[in-house]
């Protein structure tokens, strides 16, 4: 009796605290049409889920790359020195929507081709022996050649390590925490 009265508070608790939570996500498109009717200032007022992005009052855009596949110089093991390995990367990015969409021009947004090249040159330049090292350093790189992303998710894999599971590798999210740079989380 008293583990089931526990068992419904503690229901009872996590319903209340899903409820609680309200959250409002503005999309590109939405965006794009709440600056077009001249809503610049409700945008800057939208409170975001903790999606690990620091100014939660700045709005953003999520872009991502999924199943970028490519082959990599990875591996401390000898057999990986000899040869290059497959590699699958997954990536999301928050960018800061700081400015209007304009739709006839490319460079009104962060140009998801160029955080895709700049995702295959690092993987790719030269030999990395662990995976833990080459994630670190893409996500440095990014930080550094994309001011405006405020937060970024990285998944790098190696579909191939063991022929009993579809992959292995490591996951890591980086948000910036102001002016002060970037914070790793775990």
């Amino acid at each position: 009796m008293a583990a089931d009265a526990v068992a419904a508070g503690a229901v009872a608790a996590t319903a209340a605290a899903a409820c609680a939570l309200v959250a409002v996500v503005v999309t590109e498109a939405a965006a794009a049409d709440a600056a077009a009717a001249g809503a610049a200032a409700a945008i800057a007022a939208v409170q975001f889920p903790d999606r690990s992005i620091p100014d939660r009052t700045m709005p953003t855009r999520r872009i991502f790359i999924s199943g970028l596949a490519l082959d990599a110089r990875i591996g401390i093991l000898e057999h990986e020195r000899r040869a290059s390995q497959p590699l699958h990367v997954d990536a999301e990015f928050d960018i800061d929507i700081s400015r209007n969409v304009d739709d006839h021009d490319i460079h009104s947004v962060l140009d998801y081709r160029q955080l895709r090249e700049a995702i295959v040159e690092e993987c790719t330049q030269a030999h990395v022996n662990l995976i833990e090292t080459l994630i670190e350093q893409l996500a440095a790189r990014l930080l550094a050649e994309f001011s405006e992303v405020r937060a970024l998710r990285l998944r790098i894999s190696k579909p191939m390590a063991f022929a009993d599971c579809a992959a292995v590798g490591v996951e890591i999210q980086i948000s910036r925490d102001g002016p002060g740079g970037a914070h790793l989380q775990a």
